[in-house]
């Protein structure tokens, strides 16, 4: 599993993507993401957000300093 889109609600979206292993534990980790709109829209942010993740462009979201992306 890549990832999969579930209906939230009348116009509101759920992703869920596979980011892949855990070095440390082995474990596969997963990240969530909600998408406002129709479910057009989530399966092209679906698609974007597994293309970023093919390509190694992926960054969990979270404070980032330029600094540590540039290290990356």
């Amino acid at each position: 599993m890549r990832g999969h889109i579930t209906q939230r609600s009348k116009g509101t979206y759920s992703i869920k993507i596979s980011i892949g292993k855990d070095p440390a534990t082995g474990k596969y980790k997963s990240q969530w993401f909600t998408v406002k709109g129709s479910k057009r829209d989530a399966e092209k942010r679906l698609s974007e957000l597994l293309h970023q993740i093919d390509t190694g462009n992926y960054m969990k979201p979270g404070k980032t300093t330029v600094a540590d992306y540039l290290r990356r």
